[in-house]
C-alpha cells in the first residue's frame, strides 16, 4: 500500500459510488443516457438527437438531474 493511502477516504469513496450506482438505477432510462453521454462528452444537442429531445429540453433536464443527485448524495459532502 502507498505511503498517503486512507482508508477511511477509500470507504467514504466506495460507499459513495454505490450510493450513485443506487441513484442512477433508480432514473428513468432516459435520464441515464442522459447522464451518461453528457459525462463522456457529448454535447447537450447530440444528446438531444440521440434521446429525441431538443438542447434546451436536454439541458434543464440535466440540471434536473444534477440538482436530485446532489440532494440524494448530499451526505458525502
Amino acid at each position: 500500500m502507498p505511503d498517503d493511502f486512507n482508508l477511511e477516504e477509500e470507504v467514504v469513496k466506495e460507499e459513495l459510488l454505490a450510493a450513485l450506482r443506487h441513484e442512477l438505477a433508480t432514473l428513468q432510462d432516459i435520464d441515464r443516457t442522459i447522464l451518461m453521454m453528457i459525462a463522456d462528452g457529448a454535447s447537450e444537442a447530440a444528446t438531444g438527437k440521440a434521446v429525441g429531445l431538443s438542447q434546451k429540453a436536454v439541458n434543464m433536464r440535466k440540471h434536473k438531474l444534477y440538482a436530485i443527485l446532489k440532494e440524494h448524495l448530499e451526505d458525502f459532502r
